[in-house]
This record gives C-alpha cells, sequence and structure tokens, in this order.
C-alpha cells in the first residue's frame, strides 16, 4: 500500500468513527426532553417527603435530601385542586411519582400535596 492509499483508508475510518459519535449524542436521553426516551420502558415509583426547595429555573426540587428533576409536564395538585410547579412550596408535604433512568437519574413526573406524607 502506498502512503496516498493509507491516508484514504484512515481518513475514511475516522469519518466513520465520526458519526457514530455523532449518532450517540443524537440519541442520547434527556430525562427533562420527553422526545428522547419512551416513557412505558422505564417504571413509575412513588415516594413522599416534605419539600425542603424549590429551583423553578432549573425545575428542581429538594425533597427528603434529594435533589430532583421535575418535568415541564408536571402533573401538580395542590389542596385537591389542579396547579403548578410554582404553586409548591417549602415545608410542604408531598407525594411524588416519578421515572427512574438507567443512569440513576429520577424525573418526577406527578406531585400531589398531603398533609399526611412522612418524610423518610
Amino acid at each position: 500500500m502506498n502512503k496516498w492509499m493509507i491516508k484514504r483508508v484512515l481518513f475514511g475510518l475516522g469519518v466513520a468513527v465520526s458519526c457514530l459519535f455523532v449518532n450517540a449524542e443524537e440519541t442520547e436521553v434527556n430525562p427533562l426532553d420527553p422526545a428522547t426516551y419512551d416513557p412505558a420502558s422505564l417504571i413509575q415509583s412513588e415516594n413522599q417527603g416534605v419539600i425542603e426547595a424549590l429551583n423553578f429555573a432549573n425545575n428542581t426540587a429538594t425533597i427528603g435530601g434529594y435533589l430532583l428533576a421535575v418535568s415541564p409536564q408536571v402533573k401538580v395538585e395542590i389542596g385537591g385542586s389542579y396547579g403548578a410547579f410554582t404553586m409548591l412550596s417549602q415545608g410542604m408535604k408531598v407525594r411524588y411519582k416519578y421515572l427512574e433512568f438507567d443512569d440513576g437519574s429520577i424525573l418526577i413526573t406527578e406531585i400531589y400535596e398531603d398533609p399526611t406524607a412522612e418524610e423518610f
């Protein structure tokens, strides 16, 4: 093989490897973007606790010492009525449903105010 042929082969391999990495990034799961995963393929669990902190700009809540991502489409119920994530407040006792991803990240999909909820 001459030098020109070797360069062509290496260039071709580099392009093929680059394409693999680009495709891997495009299919990466982003818990805050429902278009990147199928909720039906994930296990939904439930927990309860006291809201310690809320960050509306980042869509996160700290409940029971855990910083949790909150879905932009989260279903919220306060006092038996529909509410919004921004209506929640520190100190509220809540029950919440969440999806857990393979990487261990958690996404809250539903939050219900529950005065009987206990912190674990």
